[in-house]
């Protein structure tokens, strides 16, 4: 029995008292497809569809949330509703955006404010959606109304960027002639949230705006003069976008000799030929699309200003060299690498600081702090090169793995890594082991020879480890503080915390390691060992790591992550130099939960499949060898097919194998076995005649008699006619020796055979 639908009438009375979970089981009905029906429209739809628009035009908050939702249900299940009532939907729904924006100040002072304007931004963008690409809709629904949404859009990015920006985004990419006109009032936005409160977003709302400030590049400025001197040069699709791009990585150079203030990049002639083969405009001055930094010595704090620069002009390159066009684009790969390597190249490791300024123990501080963070720029450009363009940045691979080792820190005058600090730059640490892991899988086996992987190794298992924080407290009691032991004691006897915790459970101060983190770590390491030959040591280090860890986290969480499954394949699979398998622990640790590729290590099974379809080529063989076999071959196969497995036994192994099939199984070995050995026997006729129509001495044939028998049994039987072989003998007589049966003839007789010469005229 089908039950009727409920009809729309009797829901559009309920629309307006309905809240909570009421309004969700009617926005769940709304879903049914049995609403779809054109017969619905003069009658019941009409109805429901008038009190939904009720709802739009209320002033109440709630009321227009309400009808928000109902839009979004019902245009999004219901094409009938779509296509007979998009054009009243939007219209209401962006006018009472409108109202909302308008007075924004006003509509943000409350918290169901703000989320009504967020309801009234996504019902928008969903019926952009919903309209778009359908013809009639397009010509009767959108285009009429798509420039005035355009232009309220970008008046409320400025206050809601992460609200506007996604679907502003959707429009300069699907719509650029209608965005024409507000490209300038756009980019004056963007550029204002760059330079003023981009580092007050969010990650994704500040890669909102890169990319937003990239796409705009596709709108042609009117502003943009033509020069006709070069009209009858060949065009290029991505001109305005490449000057885009182009602006930007010019804005580099001034930023990096900037730090030629406080690092001595005098002290490294490489280092001076890299800033002189910076990209830079041909003539002129560049287009600057920030304001000049303003930065005080005096004051370090404002040397942060740098980094801040550096961030912005990164995420903006890559947002030109990842987003997707409809034309195709020119990137200077070059250019940006070498941008990267001057980058990385701002540390302590290899510049010294300048003279006058290491006396300041704020600024050396401030300055030893920042530098890592303008290396993580860099990194991040080579990672979206390797991502993007992973395979066209192969001949810059020994520039990119030596830039990139620069920002492992190091002891001072050793090549030893400073673990110490490798925990202070734990954010550093892990963009450099992403970034490295996407340049490993582009490189292959072929630079196996590398020291910035065997460091990163290094690195990774330092990493791994639960850091203790009191380790720097601990650590600190030293003689000179026990001096002043009585001081201490009256200080904590004045503190208003209690302090016994940390001296007597030191152990319970500890930051442990996430699955997140172990993810993004064992990933690298299924890579390296995949990749790269290690040596034995970072070998058995990853080999520890992964049996302890896995066993720890089995216990604790009841199953192996998948991070460590694919980690124990790997070294399975890839063992080293040492050839130790550690296959039996990796099947221990997934005993319970198992594995497939573990499973067909320790049971290797025959493919049936593929022996039934071969079958058919070799069956005119078997019918061809039939007929020439001798009676001790016969025999021969009988003794073999004695030990192939009976029908019932490879029943029970394989449930439901047919009689048939295992009748052909036995079939296909018997005519295999024969047809391998006539073709031995054919190919040693073939290629070593000699040894087979040899003509043998009368005297040898009866002895080697019961070998012939024997090795007939393997191979085919040859006829040849044997004619009378002339044999001259010598004039002593022969004596015939009778031999005890103890006796053995042979060597140990005092009687020897005389010798039989036969003459060569008579051989073959």
């Amino acid at each position: 029995m089908v039950a009727e639908p409920i009809p729309l009438s009797k829901l559009a009375k309920s629309l307006e008292e309905c809240s909570g979970y009421d309004f969700q089981v009617l926005l769940r009905t709304l879903t049914s497809s049995k609403y779809v029906d054109d017969k619905l429209m003069k009658s019941d739809l009409a109805v429901f569809v008038a009190k939904i628009l009720k709802l739009l035009r209320s002033s109440e908050d709630y009321q227009v949330w309400k009808g928000c939702h109902l839009v979004n249900v019902l245009c999004s299940y219901n094409p009938v509703a779509l296509c007979s009532q998009a054009g009243d939907f939007l219209t209401l729904t962006f006018n009472k955006l409108e109202q909302k924006a308008s007075y924004y100040r006003t509509t943000i002072t409350s918290s169901h404010g703000r989320i009504l304007l967020s309801s009234l931004v996504r019902s928008v963008g969903l019926l952009i959606d919903l309209v778009r690409d359908k013809p009639t809709l397009t010509r009767e629904v959108l285009t009429p109304r798509l420039s005035v949404i355009i232009s309220t859009l970008v008046n409320l990015s400025q206050f809601e960027p992460k609200l506007c920006l996604s679907l502003l985004k959707k429009l300069l990419l699907r719509n650029t002639t209608t965005f024409r006109p507000h490209a300038n009032k756009f980019k004056t936005v963007l550029t204002n949230l760059l330079s003023k409160d981009y580092f007050h977003f969010d990650s994704a709302t500040r890669k909102l705006i890169a990319q937003n400030y990239a796409l705009l590049n596709l709108v042609k400025f009117s502003h943009i003069a033509k020069d006709d001197t070069k009209s009858h040069h060949n065009t290029y699709q991505d001109e305005q976008w490449r000057q885009g791009l182009m602006s930007v990585l010019f804005s580099f150079k001034p930023v990096i000799n900037l730090c030629g203030e406080i690092l001595d990049f005098s002290a490294d002639s490489d280092m001076q030929k890299l800033l002189q083969g910076l990209p830079a405009p041909r003539s002129g001055l560049p287009e600057e699309i920030f304001p000049p930094l303003k930065v005080d010595l005096n004051e370090p704090s404002t040397l942060w200003a740098i980094v801040k620069r550096l961030t912005i002009l990164s995420d903006l390159a890559i947002a030109f060299i990842s987003q997707p066009t409809h034309f195709q684009l020119r990137i200077p790969l070059g250019g940006i690498i070498q941008i990267s390597e001057a980058v990385l190249s701002l540390t302590a490791n290899y510049l010294p600081l300048q003279r006058t300024l290491r006396r300041d123990i704020e600024l050396a501080s401030t300055i030893d702090a920042l530098l890592p963070n303008l290396q993580v720029c860099g990194m991040r450009l080579l990672g979206a090169i390797s991502d993007f363009y992973g395979k066209s940045t192969l001949p810059y691979t020994s520039n990119i793995l030596s830039s990139l080792e620069m920002f492992i820190p190091l002891r001072k005058g050793t090549n030893s890594i400073d673990f110490d600090r490798v925990g202070s730059l734990e954010d550093g640490m892990f963009e450099l082991i992403k970034v490295a892991n996407s340049c490993a899988r582009h490189l292959g086996m072929s630079l196996g020879e590398t020291t910035l992987f065997i460091k990163l190794v290094e690195i990774v298992m330092h990493l791994v480890k639960d850091t203790l924080l009191l380790n720097q407290l601990l650590g600190e009691q030293t003689v000179d503080t026990q001096k002043h032991s009585n001081k201490a004691r009256k200080a904590n006897k004045q503190s208003k915390g209690s302090m016994s915790d940390i001296y007597s459970h030191p152990r319970k101060f500890t930051s442990v390691r996430t699955l997140k983190d172990f993810d993004a770590l064992n990933d690298f390491l299924v890579s390296v060992v995949s990749y790269f030959k290690l040596p034995s040591v970072q070998q058995i280090k990853i080999s520890k790591f992964c049996i302890s860890t896995s066993l720890k986290l089995s216990k604790e969480k009841g199953q192996l992550p998948e991070s460590f499954v694919r980690l124990l394949r790997a070294l399975v699979l890839h063992p080293g130099y040492d050839r130790v398998s550690i296959l039996p622990i990796a099947v221990t640790l997934l005993k319970q939960q198992g594995d497939d590729v573990f499973t067909i290590f320790c049971n290797p099974r025959l493919p049936f499949g593929s022996i039934q379809t071969i079958r058919g080529t070799l069956e005119p063989n078997s019918q061809a060898f039939s007929s020439t076999a001798n009676e001790e071959d016969l025999n021969q196969i009988s003794e073999i097919s004695e030990t192939l497995p009976k029908d019932d036994v490879l029943e029970q192994a394989i449930p439901g194998f047919q009689e048939g099939q295992m009748q052909n199984m036995k079939d296909h070995a018997l005519s295999y076995h024969e047809s391998t050995m006539n073709g031995n026997m054919k190919r040693l006729i073939s290629e070593e005649p000699g040894k087979v129509f040899k003509k043998r001495i009368v005297e040898t044939v009866k002895h080697n008699e019961v070998q012939e028998n024997e090795t007939l049994a393997t191979e085919e039987k040859v006829e040849t006619e044997l004619t009378s072989i002339p044999v001259e003998f010598n004039d002593e007589e022969e004596k015939a020796v009778e031999v005890e049966d103890g006796q053995e003839s042979g060597t140990e007789s005092e009687f020897e055979i005389p010798e039989i010469n036969v003459s060569d005229d008579d051989e073959c």
